[in-house]
């Protein structure tokens, strides 16, 4: 499903995991509430009738793996900071989005 976003893919699906947080607001993407094969015809029928790109890609960009990654490094950054007797981390840096763990630290 995320994948099929990515590539602007509409998706028909049932309800199962994130697929309601990920395709909410994606016109053209049909959400099925029950397993019924009629449904899902009827939901599949729609979307090639339509025979439309969707705007996925903006929907599952924060699922990106660079970016995903730059957000635990920077994470992991603000914990270290951070000092034993402190109950507030120091805000981070944005951290240069350089491949590679020896950025860590």
């Amino acid at each position: 499903m995320k994948e099929a976003l990515a590539c602007d893919l509409p998706v028909v699906s049932v309800d199962v995991g994130d697929v309601a947080e990920r395709l909410r607001g994606i016109e053209g993407c049909e959400l099925c509430w029950d397993e019924r094969p009629a449904t899902i015809a009827a939901a599949l029928a729609r979307v090639l009738e339509r025979g439309q790109r969707v705007a996925g890609r903006e929907a599952v960009a924060r699922l990106d793996e660079t970016a995903m990654t730059t957000r635990l490094i920077e994470l992991y950054q603000s914990v270290l900071r951070r000092s034993p007797h402190d109950s507030h981390p120091t805000p981070a840096k944005p951290s240069p989005l350089v491949p590679g763990v020896s950025n860590v630290g």
